[in-house]
């Protein structure tokens, strides 16, 4: 098991650096975030605690520039810069609150055309049916979407050619 310190990581990406030198590692675990940078073993084995808010929906964290947007443990939607800032509060917080314990683990996100698509599953529902989407652009929270059909397992987001594309993955 892979852990920083006592706390076991459930999510791990690199992130690009604007200084010269090696890209920093950011690491999540349930309770908090670390960085961890260098260019040799010994300084990659020292992390560096960024923020006090872990998650526990791994698949929410997406790269947003030098950054990363996620669904805290506190089911709060986080930019990894700004700790302290939940873009979620008084906004839209009741929805990422109501996802069931059980269906944290499950709960995916993608960014896309400078909107996070942050696919949850309802209050007493068992499927990711409600899809919650922010814009980076105008810092609001554009619309959200609902399914009564589709059961969002993953969402993906990628370039092909010229063209940006965003892919739903459901269980229908």
């Amino acid at each position: 098991v892979n852990k920083v310190g006592t706390h076991e990581l459930v999510k791990v990406l690199t992130m690009s650096s604007s200084y010269a030198g090696s890209d920093p590692v950011v690491v999540w675990s349930g309770r908090e975030v670390w960085r961890m940078e260098g260019s040799d073993a010994s300084t990659l084995s020292r992390p560096y605690l960024v923020s006090r808010y872990g998650t526990r929906s791994p698949h929410s964290v997406v790269r947003f520039g030098a950054s990363a947007l996620y669904l805290d443990s506190s089911r709060q939607v986080r930019v990894l810069h700004d700790p302290r800032t939940a873009i979620s509060r008084t906004y839209v917080d009741d929805k990422p609150k109501g996802i069931p314990d059980a269906r944290l683990p499950h709960v995916p996100a993608a960014l896309f055309q400078d909107r996070y698509y942050l696919a949850i599953t309802p209050l007493a529902d068992t499927n990711n049916t409600q899809i919650l989407i922010f814009d980076t652009r105008t810092n609001g929270w554009f619309s959200d979407s609902t399914s009564s059909t589709a059961r969002f397992q993953r969402l993906f987001a990628t370039v092909e050619g010229e063209r940006e594309k965003l892919f739903f993955f459901s269980t229908n």
